[in-house]
């Protein structure tokens, strides 16, 4: 799972799933979770902006015993 979360003085941001086809408004304080392997995504803004990603490393799967994700494609889910 990643967090994305952008802060910043920008106008305009919007933030894309090109292969689900949805786009939403990306305003500063804005956290989108996704499954970031699954889902291509993007972001668009105007102005200035920074951007922190949090993502969930594989290497933490072990010590847990759960078995790692394969990467996956959109055609895999449908």
């Amino acid at each position: 799972m990643d967090f994305l979360t952008s802060v910043g003085n920008f106008e305009y941001g919007m933030f894309s799933t090109p292969s689900l086809g949805l786009k939403f408004l990306f305003k500063s304080g804005t956290v989108i979770g996704l499954l970031g392997r699954i889902v291509p995504h993007a972001a668009d803004v105007t102005g200035e902006r920074f951007c922190y990603a949090q993502y969930l490393r594989e290497v933490i799967f072990s010590p847990l015993d759960v078995q790692e994700p394969d990467f996956v494609n959109i055609q895999s889910l449908i």
